[in-house]
């Protein structure tokens, strides 16, 4: 017969795996209804131009000689695995989210198991309040874990290098609770990753690792801090080696933008973390019962962090609020598994069922963006993939910014500005406006100055983003050949000498291309009905030309 014990770690774990499973069909969702932000573009360009040119890319969005600050390890691995399956970015970067889901939540149990005394049965509580326990509007950025954004940015390096943060922090436990020396190795490794991948984590990973290790401090640890020492020194000294790009430029050579956007963080913070704020005294009563709570450690020295970005202007430290969130959240877990425990057997499951209706009516109140599953919208970027079949790889595409994000990464071409601040190209300002003015109501001689400055080779005008009157639009529509035309898209080859009459306004089949196609991807493939299932996302996408572009 099984005993108590064993039975409520079973039970511990089997709600844990089902809080993970419902996690994970929210991100197969994503993935089925096409559900792509714009960082997701610019991590799938990265992957493409990873996997047609591993050992040296070019830069993956626009047509500069310059590195790009997302060629991570990460971001490596899954462009030589599109590489050796012959599928394409988008599905190797989305299924690779799918695996981030699954290496989080272990990494969080391994971490939570040897940082808690009950922490088998705080995981299940933790993971759901990491996804649930926020206000309205939560940030809509990388890092962030909740019910709005998980879908989003699964798949980002964020969330892999916050896995690989767990698991570092699970080794220093390791090493420390058992006398071990073995751990730092993996640390070593784990910090060179993160600082390389994802620099707001490796911060948040070094202010853990400290707060940890203050947590555990007893006679004897000599030995350990210098192993501690030695191993984050190693780590952050070998991520210097990183051959792609200049890492350390990621802290000293940022982009005006950085902080600026940052700001975001400082602004209307309350509504959207007043859940985690009333759960604050949790941390309180943590302290009463050990004065060196690692929690309540962490806590601080997070909080000081976010603090010193406000005064000091560096606004991208207040990314810590999403890190200072998920402690929060671990505290109240394992409070709720301690008085879940403490109660009679057979009131117990009141903890959490009123858990469950509390979360429920965060949910309800906050009515985070999810994708819609019962009316299926089909997302624009399908109809741009199918409309940019002429373009081939490195030739330049201008479009408008949200019209521009699958250019890079279904095509293989360049655009002339993105929306995200960019490294290492210092007219990227200048960039985003020319993009910005060419549609807008000027001169043609104004836009072909751009297309000559930029080297453009077709322009897509996207009528649902750009709204011309009649006359401006036929000037714009006169300066090439429009080669297609597919509901709201117009695709023209501007290269010099190509004319050809404009195409209608209200037209909205699609018009022949050169080659005397429809704009249709190769094979004629239709797009599935209201309910494309997740198994042909791989047919789907699979079919990428990737020797073609192995060969440019």
């Amino acid at each position: 017969m099984m005993s108590p014990d064993r039975n409520r770690m079973l039970s511990d774990r089997m709600r844990l795996v089902l809080v993970a499973l419902g996690a994970l069909a929210l991100c197969v969702a994503y993935l089925w209804r096409g559900a792509l932000s714009s960082d997701f573009w610019e991590h799938a360009a990265v992957v493409r131009e990873l996997a047609a040119r591993p050992t040296a890319p070019q830069h993956p969005l626009l047509q500069v000689d310059a590195p790009h600050a997302y060629v991570s390890p990460y971001l490596l691995a899954v462009g030589l695995v599109a590489r050796v399956t012959h599928i394409s970015a988008i599905a190797a970067l989305a299924f690779a989210g799918l695996v981030n889901l699954v290496l989080l939540v272990l990494a969080f149990r391994r971490l939570l198991v040897r940082l808690l005394p009950n922490g088998e049965a705080a995981a299940p509580y933790a993971l759901l309040l990491v996804i649930f326990f926020w206000g309205k509007d939560a940030w809509m950025w990388s890092g962030f874990l909740h019910i709005g954004m998980l879908g989003y940015d699964v798949a980002y390096p964020s969330t892999f290098a916050t896995a690989a943060m767990f698991l570092a922090l699970s080794f220093l436990l390791d090493a420390l609770n058992e006398d071990r020396r073995r751990p730092y190795l993996g640390i070593a490794l784990l910090v060179a990753f993160c600082f390389i991948t994802h620099p707001p984590t490796a911060l948040v990973l070094f202010a853990a690792l400290a707060a940890l290790f203050v947590a555990r401090l007893h006679a004897g640890m000599v030995v350990h801090a210098a192993l501690l020492t030695g191993a984050v020194a190693a780590g952050v000294a070998a991520s210097f080696a990183w051959p792609y790009f200049p890492v350390l430029d990621l802290f000293t050579d940022q982009p005006p933008e950085f902080h600026s956007w940052s700001s975001v963080f400082y602004q209307t913070v309350l509504p959207r973390v007043w859940p985690v704020v009333l759960a604050l005294p949790v941390l309180l009563w943590r302290l009463r019962a050990d004065r060196r709570d690692p929690l309540v450690l962490l806590t601080l020295l997070l909080a000081v962090i976010y603090v010193t970005g406000a005064i000091t202007g560096a606004y991208g430290l207040g990314r810590t609020i999403a890190s200072i969130a998920v402690v929060v959240q671990i505290a109240l877990g394992a409070a709720l598994a301690a008085w879940e425990f403490q109660r009679p057997a057979g009131r117990r499951w009141l903890v959490p069922a009123g858990t469950l209706a509390v979360l429920i009516g965060l949910f309800a109140y906050a009515r985070p963006p999810l994708p819609r599953l019962l009316k299926y919208d089909p997302p624009e970027w399908r109809e741009v993939r199918a409309i940019l079949e002429p373009v081939r790889p490195g030739e330049v595409v201008l479009a408008d910014s949200p019209t521009s994000y699958p250019v890079p990464a279904v095509t293989g071409g360049r655009v002339i500005a993105w929306r995200h601040p960019i490294y290492w190209v210092p007219d990227h300002a200048e960039r985003r406006a020319a993009q910005d003015r060419f549609f807008t109501a000027v001169s043609n001689e104004d836009r072909r100055e751009t297309q000559r400055r930029y080297d453009v080779r077709w322009v897509l005008l996207n009528r649902r983003r750009v709204h011309l009157d009649p006359a401006e639009e036929a000037a714009l529509l006169a300066l090439g050949c429009a080669v297609g035309q597919r509901d709201s898209l117009v695709l023209m080859d501007v290269r010099a000498g190509v004319s050809c009459t404009p195409p209608s306004r209200a037209g909205t089949s699609p018009a022949p291309t050169e080659s005397g196609s429809t704009g249709a991807r190769p094979g004629g493939r239709k797009q599935s009905g209201s309910w494309e299932p997740v198994a042909t996302f791989i047919a789907d996408y699979g079919d990428e030309d990737v020797g073609v572009y192995l060969v440019r």
